[in-house]
């Protein structure tokens, strides 16, 4: 619980502090959310899951049927690699939705 709000504070001053510079933290975030490869597509979740970000979206622009097959999983692999991740992650969904020849996959984290 305390990790969660010191990690909302902290999204919280980036989007303030970002704002006042001139930063688009949006277009930071969809660009860091953008995977062509399985190797980055873990990556960025896992990066997305230690950051206990509690929804997210992922655009995979590789090979869909690779990730199709291997979604089921790929939460879980992270839950077994990382303590934190485990201690925090209780349940989530996701979605995958084709557009524009990418997938883009949805989570909500519980």
């Amino acid at each position: 619980m305390v990790k969660k709000a010191v990690a909302a504070f902290l999204f919280g001053m980036i989007v303030v502090f970002g704002g006042l510079f001139g930063v688009n933290i949006e277009e930071a975030h969809a660009a860091s959310n953008t995977a062509k490869n399985m190797t980055q597509y873990n990556q960025v979740l896992k990066s997305n899951l230690k950051n206990l970000n509690t929804s997210f979206s992922i655009t995979y622009t590789g090979n869909q049927a690779t990730l199709r097959k291997e979604l089921p999983n790929l939460v879980k692999a992270q839950q077994k690699q990382e303590p934190l991740i485990a201690a925090n992650l209780k349940t989530y969904r996701y979605k995958g939705k084709t557009v524009s020849n990418k997938l883009v996959v949805t989570y909500q984290i519980n």
